[in-house]
């Protein structure tokens, strides 16, 4: 091994370990790096909601299976005046009415057993999307934490040869 190597791997090590502070520069580890990246990366935000935007179609399939209640109600007034060889009568009534009614599908061919099927192959789906999401984000998070630390060593490299 050459000098100038070893001192590079040096650097490069003491960077790792100390978190460049020697340099003055405000650094995190980088596992606090990644679980930052972790948290606040839009993309993640945006996969993790579209994950359970598409959860909620198993419910809707669900739904297919379920019975359908429909109520209905109605009130009016109704005035009514008679005239005849003895008089006038008036009658003033107020007519109403309500009805409740529920629909159960005995068989619907397996559409609900089917859909359920569907959303939920969508669901298993949309996580892994998340996961490879999620991968990616760490693995970008990572290389662009160690290509600092290259940076900063090589630029302390550098500096060191030339004085």
């Amino acid at each position: 091994m050459t000098s100038c190597f070893r001192h590079a791997l040096a650097t490069f090590s003491s960077a790792a370990t100390l978190g460049l502070s020697g340099w003055g520069v405000s650094a995190e580890t980088l596992e606090s790096a990644l679980a930052r990246a972790y948290r606040s990366n839009p993309t993640l935000g945006a996969q993790r909601a579209s994950v359970r935007a598409t959860d909620e179609n198993v419910a809707r399939a669900r739904s297919l299976g379920r019975p359908i209640v429909t109520a209905t109600a109605d009130i009016g007034s109704t005035y009514t005046e008679s005239r005849n060889d003895f008089g006038s009568t008036f009658e003033t009534t107020f007519p109403s009415g309500y009805g409740v009614q529920i629909n159960q599908s005995l068989f619907n061919g397996n559409r609900t057993l089917n859909a359920t099927r569907q959303a939920q192959s969508q669901v298993l789906g949309a996580r892994e999307s998340l996961r490879n999401t999620e991968s990616t984000v760490l693995f970008n998070g990572a290389q662009a934490y160690m290509n600092v630390l290259r940076d900063t060593a090589i630029l302390h490299l550098e500096r060191n040869t030339s004085r």
